[in-house]
């Protein structure tokens, strides 16, 4: 189904939205840039960026009441005051490509770097310190320097991955005109993201490539189976 609706694909010049192509497959280049920020409801966090992903950890003995270990580890969720915070939770803005809006999981697909730009000010106006641990900075409640300590039991960390506009340049988007906006995905199509500005015909082989890459790698697999016996701002608002 997809590739003969890829072989329809409407190209679209200059990010214009036309109503004679709503609910079809287009082809939208050009260099997007951000229309709305994200924000981490749950802590009331903008970031100067249109997609982030939270990534929680809390302190916790991962040994035996006897022999305690204290170390970060990873929970589902935790509660915070009144406040329900999630682990490997998206929290999306938007971009805009010429009239196109762009959002949701098409920003997930354009690649993160971890977040380090946090300020002691914004942390401490969220009852947070700042950690930096093997790359990665954090929002903490507690700063453990020896790891069986029990002091900061129950105590959590959260870290951010953003969407770095400043590495996002020309790219050529494919996905399904809805009113004004481009979606990733509908019950029969999955959307896809180009580097650089590419003709209909490029898309389309390189779509096919990708195509047959995958099937190939599936094949593969299937052999084995059988082989093996089957910048931040703090909102006050």
């Amino acid at each position: 189904m997809k590739a003969s609706m890829m072989k329809d694909a409407v190209y679209v010049e200059n990010g214009k939205v036309l109503p004679a192509n709503e609910g079809k497959v287009v082809i939208v280049p050009g260099k997007p840039v951000m229309l709305e920020r994200a924000v981490d409801k749950d802590l009331n966090l903008a970031f100067n960026t249109p997609f982030i992903k939270r990534h929680l950890q809390i302190y916790k003995n991962v040994g035996s009441a006897s022999e305690r270990k204290m170390r970060w580890t990873t929970p589902t969720s935790v509660k915070r005051g009144n406040v329900k915070i999630s682990n490997n939770t998206n929290f999306y803005g938007s971009l805009k490509i010429g009239d196109f809006i762009i959002g949701g999981t098409f920003l997930a697909n354009l690649g993160t770097s971890p977040f380090t730009n946090f300020s002691e000010s914004a942390a401490r106006r969220l009852g947070f310190k700042i950690q930096n641990d093997a790359g990665n900075q954090y929002l903490t409640e507690a700063l453990v320097k020896d790891l069986d300590s029990f002091t900061y039991e129950g105590r959590i960390r959260i870290r951010y991955d953003y969407l770095d506009m400043n590495k996002v340049g020309e790219k050529t988007f494919v996905g399904i005109q809805k009113g004004n906006r481009l979606l990733f995905k509908d019950d029969t199509f999955t959307g896809e993201i180009h580097d650089g500005i590419l003709v209909k015909d490029r898309v389309l082989q390189n779509s096919g490539s990708n195509s047959t890459a995958g099937n190939i790698f599936g094949y593969f697999c299937c052999a084995l189976m059988i082989a093996g016996g089957a910048y931040l701002v703090v909102r006050s608002d």
